[in-house]
This record gives C-alpha cells, structure tokens and sequence, in this order.
C-alpha cells in the first residue's frame, strides 16, 4: 500500500532561525547558528528525554522501528486476501488505498511537527494536540471508505469495509503516538510497541486459526490499540480536544509543503485506483495495492530514512549536500531493487499461499512495483535536499508533476490497454517525473540562506 504513497520527506520552508553569538575570539563577532525552529542541532540524534542508548543505536532502532510499523497492515492485507475471491479483495484494496493515504498525512505532519523539539513536556503537549487533530483526517478517510462503499459496482466486502473505516481513527492516533516516543527519546518503546502490535496479530494465526476478513482488520485494530497503550505511556501524552482544531489552523511553516505534496500526489494516485476498478475491474486495484503491500517495509525506510540525515544535511553548504543526496539516493534506490530482486525470486506458490487467488495478480504487477520504489527513493533524495534548502515551491513542483503523470498516463493506460501492467507503469513513469524534476531544482537552485543560517557579514558591514 505504500508503494503508491507520494515521496516526501519532512523538511523546512525558507524561513530565518534564531542566531546565537559566540564569544568573541578576533575583532570580529564570528556567527554560530542555530538550527531552525522544528529541526534538531546538528549531531544529535535525540529528543527530549535524552535516551540512554548510543546515538548510533538510537538511529537503528528508529529505522527499525519504521519498518515494523509497515507490517501489521501488510498482515491484514495478507489475511484479508487470503480469504477473499479477487473480485472482493479489490474493493477492499480500494478502501485501503484511501486509508493509507489518510495515514501517510497524519505521520508527516506528525513527524515535521514533533522534529527536534527538545523538551519532553512540550512533547508531551505537542503530541497530545496532534493526537485530537488526528481525529479530522482520520474521520474524513472514515466518510470516504464509506463513499466507496457506496459507489463501488457488483457486491462490495461491506463487513470488511466498514471494519476497516473503524479501526482507521485508531491506527492513525496510534502512529502519532509512536512518533511522540521518538520525539521523547524512547524509539525502544516505539519499538516494543510494534513489536507488540505484530505479536498480537501473529499469535492467532500462528496458533491454527484463520479469521475470516471482518475479523482478520478487527485484529488490526485490536493489536494497534495495545500498542497504543504503549506508546502513549512511553510519551505521557494526554489528548486535548479543544486544543485539536488549534492545531490545523497553526502555520506550521515546514509541514505545509509536504503535506500539501503528499495530498495532491496522494489524491492523483486514488484517481488512478478509482479508473482502474471503473474500467478493468476491481480485480485489478486489488492486485496493485497487493503488490504495493509486498514492498511496504521498504517504502516505509525510503519515505522516513532520510529524516535521519535532515538534520544534519540542513547545515551543509551546497556544495557538500548534493554528494549527501546522492548517496541517500543510491542507498534508497539499492534497498529497493535488493528488496525487489528478492521478492521476484520467490517461488510462484508463495505468492499464492500469501495472497489467495489474488496471488498471480501480485505477482505479475511486482516488477513495475519495484520500478516505482526505485523512482520514490531517487525522488525522496531530492526532497531531502530540497526540505533543507526551504524549498517548498519546488517540493509542490515534484507532487504536481507526480499527479500530471499520473492522472494523464493512467488513464491512457487504462483505457486504451485495459492492462494493469500498463497502470502500474504509469505510476512508475510519475515517480520518475517526481524525481527528474526535484533533481533538476535542485542541482539548478542558487545556495541562498538555509534555515536558520544568517549570511556572515562582508567586511565593508562590518
């Protein structure tokens, strides 16, 4: 499901931090800077709370527990086509395109809010607003499962469906709370928390029992809400209601662009699933947001990695950035093909004893699936360096061009093809439209000031 995400990562618009002197140690005043608001000082690698593991252990930990976040929906679509004719899984795929969408949202806007704060007790407050604003998204992808439910064709999963609209608020104040234990420096609770998560959801199946669909997301939602015991009594968060409308209307200067770039990509993608299921069936969607689901764990790295390498690529010069956005990119760009080449090495029948009937289905689309992952990480390499440039003009540039693509080239594909194959190629086509123009602003933009960097003065100024 992710794989069909837009690829954004978290960063600041041009905006001017506070600057902090140093002692005089010549004539001159020699500027040091402060990060910008929102972003951790360069070096550091923890929040408020001060963790008691190793900077290097914590970023582990963090990435690790990033990618465990992806495997509880990845166990329910799994669970869910297992049980499901192809016809039928389609229309919940559908329904679950909505609800990542909704969740992708929520964790960026959570993630570039929550970034850098220093404090555990404004992380606490922080988090506990963001988790009373997370009920307007949350709610609003509720109304839309309910949408599709109502204009899907034949006979929609309703059961599995409407499940999946109530445990939809849940898994998303869940992922804000997992971010606030890592703003809190607590990622082994974030990561415990996880692992709880698939535990609950492993143990049944793993125990002889096959629960049927409806059952198999309420078990999702079940399993979310433990781990949200856990991440909230990692934080400490306490949600305020009146305090979540609050939190919509603040200008939260970094978060406004990625949010905005998720949505419109977000929204060009659902266009793309919604034709699809109108023209070839919804046999079809249900086979792209399998083969999405397969690569999910690695999505989840390429979208949220590079936060790791934000804060301390904010404070390069440019010319020391790009080599550092190459090589996000070539990381990105390999963990999706290593990933890829593994799963495509698999055995027909696993994908038939993981994905039911849909299983062929999954497996044919996988390719174009790993080409579009292989796009996202080049692109969200650029977004990396653009985020810490202040670029937000240019990230929407990358979103609209990702939508262009795909809205235009998808339903060419669906229509004159009638193919999958050829949709799932279309987005493959948008992600590279996404990348070629976040690379070209970038390797084309002029330094300029970074966030929270003054230019030092010339020495007539001074």
């Amino acid at each position: 499901m992710a794989a069909i995400t837009i690829d954004a990562v978290p960063g600041p618009r041009r905006a001017a931090g506070p600057v902090e002197r140093s002692r005089s140690t010549t004539r001159h005043h020699r500027h040091r800077y402060a990060p910008p608001p929102g972003l951790p000082r360069r070096g550091s690698h923890v929040s408020a709370g001060g963790s008691v593991l190793p900077g290097g252990a914590v970023t582990a930990v963090a990435l690790a527990d990033h990618a465990l976040s992806a495997v509880p929906a990845v166990l329910t679509v799994v669970l869910v086509a297992r049980a499901l004719e192809i016809p039928e899984f389609g229309g919940f795929a559908l329904g679950c395109a909505v609800v990542s969408l909704a969740l992708t949202l929520v964790r960026f806007a959570a993630g570039t809010r929550l970034a850098g704060i220093r404090d555990r007790a404004t992380v606490r407050r922080v988090t506990g607003d963001l988790v009373a604003a997370t009920l307007v998204p949350a709610s609003s992808a509720v109304v839309a499962v309910l949408v599709t439910i109502a204009v899907l064709p034949g006979d929609p999963p309703l059961g599995v469906l409407l499940a999946l609209a109530l445990v939809t608020p849940v898994v998303c104040v869940q992922d804000v709370t997992r971010l606030g234990a890592l703003a809190c420096g607590r990622p082994d609770a974030a990561l415990v928390a996880g692992g709880v998560v698939v535990a609950v959801m492993v143990l049944p199946v793993a125990s002889g029992i096959r629960p049927t669909p409806v059952l198999s997301v309420i078990l999702w939602g079940a399993a979310t809400a433990v781990g949200l015991v856990v991440t909230l009594r990692a934080c400490g968060a306490r949600s305020r209601l009146r305090h979540g409308a609050g939190v919509l209307r603040e200008p939260a200067a970094r978060a406004d662009p990625m949010v905005r770039g998720v949505l419109v990509a977000g929204l060009g993608t659902l266009w793309v699933l919604a034709l699809a299921s109108g023209v070839l069936g919804a046999a079809s969607v249900g086979g792209l947001v399998g083969a999405a689901a397969a690569v999910a764990p690695v999505t989840v790295l390429v979208t949220g990695g590079p936060l790791v390498v934000a804060p301390e690529l904010t404070h390069r010069r440019r010319l020391r950035d790009l080599p550092c956005c190459g090589a996000v990119a070539l990381v990105l760009a390999g963990t999706a093909l290593g990933w890829g080449t593994f799963l495509l090495t698999l055995p027909d029948g696993v994908w038939e004893a993981a994905f039911g009937a849909s299983g062929q289905a999954v497996h044919d689309l996988l390719p174009w699936t790993v080409v579009v992952q292989f796009a996202v990480g080049v692109s969200a390499s650029a977004t990396l360096g653009l985020a810490a440039r202040g670029r937000g003009r240019a990230i929407t540039a990358q979103a609209v061009a990702y939508t262009a693509v795909a809205v235009v080239a998808g339903t060419a594909a669906a229509v004159l093809t009638r193919d999958p194959v050829a949709v799932t190629a279309s987005l493959a086509g948008a992600a590279a439209a996404s990348a070629a123009v976040g690379w070209v602003h970038l390797t084309g933009s002029p330094e300029g000031p970074r966030p929270g960097r003054v230019p030092s003065r010339s020495a007539e100024e001074r």
